[in-house]
């Protein structure tokens, strides 16, 4: 992360001690080395979660006994680290939690986590088989599940692949080796969230399920662990194959079509609203903090997609809430969605301008053209046109424009060494967005 975009903001943020070891992976290092945190080999920042003036989180990884490792460094204001330092003291006699009181700084080593305390036991044999037991029932195979982690939000949620394991024992060897683990097949999906969470989720899933059968078919659920068991669907990330170089515009076009059969889908009545997606007033207002520069650009750009947004309120079916392509899986030439965490009644544009705002925001992410996304985008669109009854240019605009200012915020959370640079693009793409001429295709033309 460039130092002087970096120093700007801990200049600004002086009561969170800790921010400018966090915002730097060799003051984050030698911090955790203080602490006496053995590390090996180079550590990596993930991604960070800022909230100005109150907490700073990161998501860092290294190596520990050749092994990556995965902690969560939070940085706090003084007050609440002497709290934290009280709800973890048994933590740090138990080596799980580091506190580095000059920098109130908490390091936690996953799985340790507060918010998801009984992820802890999908690592350790004896408990992992006793929580199998009680989620899945006594005729399951839980001696011969496998836990495998898939994703991991530190405080929020935790998703991995349980695979029942054919060739060896999972009980006796519950971290396998790339060689113990070959004869594994994945069975279903674990994700567990905290208490606030779960209870909406599970909702939010029975109700999409209802209305839309190819969603994942819930397995299990145990109010208890907050955990919810989907349904294991077969297939590779489109992310993947975007990554690679075949043509895939037969393919985009379908994930266009079955997105426009899914907001044909009406839930019952009492079905949940949709997950909120992050006010765009709060975003303009977080990217004014980090980067003054920008404040200007970012009220001109979120006032403008604001009202814009309005026009559109009334619209509301099934959605999946987001929607992009880490949420697509293809098998075969069949296409099937995943993760509808978020999913309840809200606008289809949404889902349709995210997909595409993602689309852009991962082509810049890698160094590659923003014509690249525009050209992916083409197919998707004419698939999804091909299945609504009407498509309203100034919707899809809007809700386009709107992802894009979310995403602005990425290059900063994921730690891009030209951060400032990358958020100043999304910007100004999402300005662009809603200036542009409608072509016969409704794609995006950047000058």
């Amino acid at each position: 992360m460039p130092y002087v975009a970096s120093q700007s903001i801990v200049v600004r943020d002086r009561g969170l001690v800790g921010l400018k070891t966090l915002l730097d992976a060799e003051l984050t290092a030698r911090a955790m080395v203080q602490c006496g945190v053995p590390l090996e080999g180079t550590l990596q920042i993930d991604y960070l979660r800022y909230k100005p003036g109150r907490r700073c989180i990161s998501l860092v990884s290294t190596s520990m006994a050749g092994k990556e490792q995965q902690f969560v460094l939070s940085a706090f204001i003084e007050p609440e680290f002497v709290k934290q330092c009280a709800r973890n003291s048994d933590a740090v006699t138990d080596g799980k939690c580091w506190q580095h009181s000059v920098q109130l700084l908490r390091i936690d080593r996953f799985p340790f986590d507060l918010g998801l305390k009984h992820i802890e036991k999908c690592f350790e044999s004896s408990q992992r088989s006793r929580l199998l037991r009680r989620i899945l029932g006594d005729d399951s195979h839980h001696d011969q599940i496998r836990l495998e982690s898939l994703a991991y939000k530190p405080g929020r949620r935790y998703v991995a692949s349980g695979r029942i394991t054919t060739g060896t024992s999972a009980s006796t060897d519950p971290e396998p080796t790339r060689e113990s683990a070959i004869n594994t097949e994945p069975s279903n999906t674990f994700k567990f969230y905290t208490a606030t969470q779960f209870s909406q989720t599970l909702r939010r899933l029975q109700a999409s399920r209802s209305a839309y059968t190819e969603s994942p078919r819930i397995v299990a659920s145990h109010e208890h662990y907050k955990v919810i068991v989907m349904e294991w669907i077969y297939g590779e990330l489109l992310a993947d194959l975007l990554a690679g170089s075949q043509e895939l515009d037969s393919l985009l076009f379908e994930v266009g079509l079955e997105l426009a059969r899914l907001h044909s889908c009406f839930p019952s009545h009492d079905a949940p609203s949709a997950v909120a997606a992050h006010g765009l007033q709060d975003i303009a207002s977080y990217i004014g903090f980090i980067r003054p520069d920008q404040a200007e650009l970012a009220a001109h750009t979120v006032n403008e997609a604001t009202a814009r947004l309005s026009e559109s309120r009334n619209q509301q079916t099934l959605i999946h809430g987001d929607f992009y392509a880490k949420q697509v899986l293809v098998d075969r030439g069949t296409v099937r969605f995943i993760d509808f965490d978020q999913a309840g009644l809200g606008n289809p544009y949404q889902d349709v301008g995210n997909f595409v705002a993602k689309l852009y925001w991962q082509r810049l992410a890698v160094g590659e053209s923003l014509w690249q996304a525009e050209e992916i985008a083409k197919p998707f669109l004419r698939g999804y046109r091909s299945g609504v009854r009407t498509f309203c240019d100034r919707a899809y605009d809007a809700h386009l424009s709107a992802g894009l200012i979310r995403c602005a915020t990425h290059p900063f959370r994921r730690v891009m060494v030209d951060w400032p640079d990358a958020m100043r693009q999304l910007l100004m793409l999402a300005q662009s967005v809603m200036r542009k001429e409608h072509s016969s295709q409704g794609s995006v033309s950047i000058a």
